[in-house]
């Protein structure tokens, strides 16, 4: 049957082993043109069995690896099995002189086999494969893959043809009911006969081992199983099981001594590792927090932005109550750079999960200056009496200055850009008012001195007429001493544009407003007078 594969097929076959695998990878075969010749043959059914071939030894490399690792595996005997040892994993003690064994994917249901039919893998290390070279008329052990109806075992096969490193076997025991007597395989799909016997009962004990409570958690990872593997192993123990919190070891009483020799050995280390492993967690979620706080990690968004030294506490807050409000507010992060430059703009960055919070987070963080144009005839009406216009202005917008610079003609905010944004509206909706107040002042001022012109003299203070900046003091009709001060200033013809220094009546009321803003109400009243 090789010579029949492998004969009209050569122009088909490429070799290719994995890399690293030192020549004991599994030959892998890649399919190319052929001429006419060997078309037919692509398509037949011993080409068909090759594949087949191929595709059932990629399988049982992936069960024997999974039974290799199995905790407690063994080979069981199944009276009507074709003389196959089946492979299994011992799962607890059945009745008398039996083992529980189950199967991977539960092919077959758990059941009891006797020690009689139960057997250990061979221990075969790396360079006893390396060496196994069967030859032909050698006794081997053939690889028998799953199936959907029986788990994968070993059958002893007889080695009867070698081409190309492929082996050509026979089983010796015969053919059974599910598999073919004869197979052409690769060197992965044998093994030495087993020389390992069957258990004996007697022999057959067991023994408790408690495990530390810190490790409790540890017994069911991977790293643990592959523990218990070693020393099963090492131990030469028939099996160990897994409880919650102990391990039941079976098998001979040298093998349980020497498994809990091994044991302590291992505990010993596994807390230590254990400890280190929670403190390292600790450390890690505390070195996670510290760098979400510092460089932002985590969020979706973010900004950078400078502010002036200056306004640092004020961000910061007493204690950092301010920018831990801002911070929960917000639901973002605001980090400050550290400068060793006292006198430089430092680096605020500002994290968060929506560009919506980081925007109106930073409108409270960022601080900026501004400057409205104002003509000199509006300073009285941006300024009100005594200030009191641009004083209220800033408390209700919470600035930290509000100035009017008379000699560039600006009125200059200072501020966060939200208290900004809110007092340079607030400033331009007054302004606006400016002109009909202005008008206002004049049409009544006409009225006002055409009636002082007829000898009405208190119709000004009766009528409670006064200038917006003017009217917090004089008020309606009230402080007689005031409108002493006020006629005494208006002139001799009572109509008050001349006074007796010369100056009109819009440069005295000038002198008393800046008066009033260098000295309070005592500056305003000197100035007027």
């Amino acid at each position: 049957p090789l010579d029949f594969l492998l004969g009209p097929a050569k122009g088909l076959l490429a070799p290719r082993f994995p890399q690293g695998g030192g020549g004991r990878g599994r030959l892998s075969c890649r399919f190319r043109p052929v001429p006419c010749e060997c078309s037919a043959w692509a398509s037949s059914q011993a080409a068909a069995r090759w594949r087949a071939v191929g595709r059932m030894a990629a399988a049982g490399d992936a069960d024997r690896d999974a039974q290799a690792a199995a905790l407690g595996a063994v080979e069981v005997f199944k009276n009507g099995g074709g003389q196959i040892w089946y492979c299994g994993r011992v799962v607890g003690v059945g009745g008398k002189d039996a083992l529980s064994v189950a199967f991977d994917g539960d092919v077959w249901p758990k059941a009891d086999f006797p020690f009689s039919q139960v057997r250990k893998p061979p221990k075969l290390k790396g360079e006893d494969l390396d060496e196994f070279d069967p030859k032909i008329g050698d006794e081997v052990e053939l690889r028998i893959t799953a199936t959907e109806h029986a788990p994968a075992g070993w059958a002893a096969a007889i080695v009867k043809k070698i081409k190309h490193d492929f082996y050509y076997v026979a089983r010796s025991s015969g053919p059974s009911a599910r598999e073919s007597g004869e197979a052409i395989v690769e060197r992965d799909m044998l093994r030495p006969i087993t020389s390992a016997s069957s258990l004996v009962s007697p022999a057959l004990q067991q023994d408790t081992y408690k495990l530390p409570s810190g490790l409790h958690a540890w017994m069911s990872t991977s790293d643990a199983q592959g523990c218990f593997r070693h020393i099963e192993e090492q131990a030469n123990l028939t099996f160990i099981q897994v409880q919650r919190d102990s391990l039941k070891l079976f098998g001979d009483p040298k093998a349980i001594l020497r498994a809990q020799k091994l044991l302590e050995v291992h505990v010993k280390h596994q807390v230590r590792i254990q400890d280190f492993q929670d403190k390292r967690e600790k450390g890690l979620r505390a070195l996670e927090t510290k760098r979400n706080r510092i460089e932002g990690t985590g969020y979706k968004h973010s900004v950078e932005l400078k502010v002036g030294p200056a306004y640092i506490p004020r961000i910061i807050g007493k204690g950092g109550e301010a920018i831990r409000a801002l911070q929960d507010k917000y639901d973002v992060n605001v980090r400050i750079v550290d400068s060793d430059d006292a006198e430089a703009e430092r680096v605020v960055r500002i994290f968060g999960n929506s560009t919506e919070s980081i925007e109106a987070a930073r409108a409270e963080v960022e601080f900026v200056e501004e400057s409205l144009e104002v003509e000199p005839e509006m300073y009285s009406w941006v300024l009100g009496r005594g200030g009191k216009t641009i004083r209220s202005f800033k408390d209700t917008c919470g600035l930290i200055y509000a100035t009017l610079d008379r000699d560039s003609h600006h009125l200059l905010l200072c501020g966060t850009r939200l208290a900004v944004q809110e007092a340079v509206a607030m400033f331009e909706t007054h302004i606006m008012y400016y002109p009909v107040f202005h008008q206002m002042d004049e049409e009544m001022g006409q009225i006002l001195d055409q009636l002082e012109d007829y000898g009405d003299y208190n119709a000004r203070w009766e009528w409670g007429w006064v200038r917006d900046e003017e009217r917090e003091e004089y008020g309606s009709g009230s402080g007689g001493g005031e409108k002493g001060a006020r006629r005494e200033a208006k002139g001799s013809k009572g109509k008050g544009r001349p006074t007796s220094s010369g100056k009109g009546q819009g440069d005295a009321k000038s002198e008393a407003r800046d008066a009033g803003r260098g000295g309070g109400k005592e500056g305003s009243k000197e100035a007027r007078a």
